[in-house]
């Protein structure tokens, strides 16, 4: 007969020990699924974990964001941008974060990021508008083809609908 190798751990021979040994592998299980990459437990409210108020109320000059470190081309991004990392010590003077697992807390000059606002709201209008740009510049090819090929003079009203 072979030996059981020593390395191995011995198997449960009663019923009650196989119920232990299911109830701490259950166990286990259960605390390894309640983490996150992070290790923070997936019923904690993010947004007591990454709440900076108390920081952006001490200093209403930057802007305050958390940022995933993850990926260090979108962390230099961020840097390129004008962001920059809270010092830990700062952080701890406010009770606030610095880090919460793989996201780190940045900043940035609130001048810099109103600038950044703006510009998104404006490219964001520009997109709205696209289409009617568009058309408008159909309706002065065909008007301008109307006018050079059948002299006709058409107003360039008649041709758009604006709704």
């Amino acid at each position: 007969m072979t030996e059981p190798a020593k390395n191995e751990p011995e198997q449960p021979t009663t019923k009650s020990d196989v119920k232990a040994a299911l109830k701490n592998l259950t166990d286990k299980l259960n605390r390894q699924e309640g983490q996150k990459r992070s290790g923070a437990r997936s019923r904690t409210p993010k947004g007591r974990m990454l709440d900076a108020r108390a920081i952006e109320e001490k200093d209403p000059a930057h802007y305050y964001r958390y940022e995933n470190t993850d990926d260090p081309g979108k962390m230099q991004v961020k840097m390129d941008e004008g962001f920059e990392s809270v010092p830990e010590k700062e952080c701890e003077e406010a009770g606030v974060r610095a880090q919460v697992g793989e996201l780190r807390l940045i900043r940035q000059p609130m001048e810099d990021h109103e600038e950044d606002v703006r510009a998104s709201k404006e490219l964001n209008k520009r997109r709205l508008e696209a289409h009617k740009t568009e058309v408008r510049q159909a309706a002065e090819s065909v008007q301008k083809e109307l006018r050079d090929k059948y002299g006709m003079d058409v107003p360039l009203n008649r041709l758009l609908v604006d709704e």
